[in-house]
């Protein structure tokens, strides 16, 4: 089961943290490749609503999980003042371990959020959507890496190699 992470908290503040660093240049983006897929969509790791609320707002046919109860809560809340029924389009689930009878045609973790799991999750998490996903469905994950050497390493001298993950 996915850990709490100290930054999610306080979702208030990190929707302000969010909008600081990343603005919504990201939301189009998400709106996009939802319209394409058809959906349904499944945002994992939904926290607060700020992508599913646009979502549902732009008419896809999208979802949400968040295992925090308070970033729950403030997307339940989010999406009601909308005019949303945010029981039915967000609720409580870890998106390592998670069943629904819906198949979804695309599946979507934004916000880089896959980098706060450990690779145990990350593969649990990716068995746990490939059993979710239609047949044709597709996964979609932000992730913004920044890689800082430690104090007097020589990032010169380091090296990356491709990581190919087996599902199954």
């Amino acid at each position: 089961m996915m850990q709490e992470q100290p930054g999610h908290r306080d979702s208030v503040l990190l929707d302000a943290v969010t909008e600081l660093q990343r603005g919504t240049d990201d939301l189009p983006i998400w709106v996009a490749l939802a319209a394409q897929s058809g959906g349904p969509v499944l945002e994992c790791g939904a926290g607060t609503g700020r992508v599913l609320a646009v979502l549902l707002e732009a008419g896809v046919d999208a979802y949400g999980i968040e295992h925090s109860e308070e970033a729950r809560q403030v997307g339940l809340r989010r999406l009601q003042a909308m005019g949303f029924d945010g029981p039915r389009h967000l609720s409580p689930g870890d998106m390592t371990c998670f069943s629904h009878d819906r198949r979804y045609r695309l599946v979507v973790i934004p916000l880089n959020t896959v980098a706060l799991l450990s690779d145990e999750d990350f593969h649990s998490t990716l068995r746990c959507i490939e059993g979710h996903l239609h047949s044709e469905g597709e996964l979609a994950f932000d992730l913004d890496l920044r890689v800082v050497p430690p104090e007097g390493a020589d990032p010169g001298g380091w090296k990356t190699e491709a990581t190919s993950i087996q599902i199954g």
